[in-house]
């Protein structure tokens, strides 16, 4: 089962002066004997057309406060979908540094 939570939404303007809304969500998807996983979807909606674009990262850490605090400091940047991926995996590997 995946949930979605809605947690913040920004508006910006792109580099043509057009009014952009996105959307940050917490994902949680639950699986039969597992902990909840959690991850980031972020949505990009141009208000005057009706495009939509999202990017999913899923499996980020069973820790729903950690993702939580990455995705307030994404929302704080306004990261958009097409660099989420990006912007997880640089997170995740420099984590995954500090254990070594």
């Amino acid at each position: 089962m995946k949930n979605f939570y809605l947690l913040g939404m920004k508006g910006i303007r792109d580099c043509n002066n057009r009014k952009v809304q996105l959307e940050y969500y917490l994902t949680e998807t639950i699986k039969e004997f597992t902990k909840p996983i959690y991850g980031i979807r972020v949505m990009r909606h141009l208000k005057e057309e009706l495009t939509r674009e999202k990017e999913e990262c899923r499996g980020i850490s069973e820790d729903r406060g950690e993702v939580e605090r990455l995705l307030l400091k994404f929302m704080d940047s306004a990261v958009t979908p097409n660099t989420l991926s990006e912007l997880v995996d640089e997170y995740i590997t420099s984590r995954l540094a500090q254990c070594v």
